[in-house]
């Protein structure tokens, strides 16, 4: 299992040892990382997605879902209640628990294992994350900015722009999951399966390309991340959240692929891959925004060093999955 995942984490430190030696500047890892997220990841997934024979699974959306907002749910209620945290802040903590860096580690990692199927699986997965996850999550991070539940006049009610405003949060997360790229390389692929429009020679060779330097570009700009982050947070936090996504998040997942029939079993080990992997590569950047930053940061941290002793183990449960 280790001998799977050394070459990934190699690449990570590679991008590590880059930025952190000024072998390339630090504002180098942005643009590859937005290369990333907006080019290559929705090309790979147009790709794979209009080029399968089968379609979306709506019972691996609801596995991956539903053990996603579980995990969620049990990291609110824990920061909230034992930590007793802000909603904003546990809200923070749920993200880090629940949303996975799919893009960055879990698909590369996934590759490896169940090869070219790893990109309609990553779709699947990032569906979850940018429908679900992330507007719940930054809805409630920005509705607790000035703690719009708590606010009252002088008669005791609510403000009058506090509907408006929570209006406003909702429209804007909302138009963020819509707009996001990956979701518009889902429903153009969806577009050209349903038209049966095939993909010019040219065209699919340049996908294929763009596909194949998505996985290394990721694992480096993960490291480059590293590089640049800073290590300070609460040592009970920073555990917490990351032991609820190296540990419970694949768990619960696991559970649910492993009882919800009809759910082939390379998309159910790719599943376990996916849950297993550290939290999204946006979270340090999300929490400075909410005053967490150093936390956040922390959080990614140590969930990216201790994945490379815990990935293993989820990886021989979903080696086992594919043997069965």
């Amino acid at each position: 299992m280790i001998a799977t995942i050394l070459p990934l984490f190699l690449l990570i430190g590679a991008g590590f040892v880059a930025i952190r030696s000024r072998y390339l500047g630090p504002g180098s890892v942005a643009p590859l990382g937005a290369f990333v997220i907006r080019i290559a990841l929705p090309a790979l997934i147009f790709h794979a997605l209009a080029q399968s024979e089968s379609a979306l699974s709506w019972r691996y959306l609801l596995a991956y879902g539903a053990g996603s907002l579980a995990t969620w749910g049990l990291a609110f209620a824990a920061a909230r209640g034992a930590l007793s945290m802000p909603r904003g802040h546990a809200a923070l903590a749920g993200l880090g628990a629940s949303a996975s860096n799919s893009g960055f580690i879990g698909y590369p990692v996934a590759l490896s294992v169940i090869g070219d199927g790893a990109a309609q699986v990553l779709a699947h997965c990032m569906i979850v994350e940018t429908m679900l996850i992330l507007p719940l999550s930054l809805m409630l991070v920005d509705l607790s900015r000035g703690d719009i539940d708590g606010e009252t006049d002088a008669g005791g009610t609510a403000p009058a722009g506090a509907p408006n405003r929570r209006g406003r949060v909702v429209a804007r997360s909302l138009r963020a999951a819509v707009t996001n790229p990956i979701l518009i390389a889902v429903f153009l692929s969806l577009v050209v399966k349903l038209t049966g429009l095939p993909l010019p020679g040219p065209f699919t060779r340049a996908f294929e390309l763009m596909s194949a330097v998505a996985a290394p570009v990721a694992l480096f700009v993960i490291g480059g991340m590293l590089a640049t982050l800073p290590f300070e947070g609460g040592p009970l936090p920073v555990a917490g959240i990351a032991a609820t996504k190296l540990l419970l998040h694949p768990a619960l997942v696991a559970v649910l692929m492993l009882t919800l029939p009809g759910i082939p079993p390379e998309m159910r080990a790719a599943g376990l891959i996916f849950a297993a992997a550290p939290m999204i590569s946006i979270f340090p950047i999300i929490g400075q925004g909410a005053g967490l930053g150093n936390l956040t940061a922390a959080a990614m941290i140590s969930a990216t060093v201790a994945s490379f002793a815990t990935l293993p183990l989820w990886l021989g449960l979903a080696q086992s999955v594919l043997g069965g």
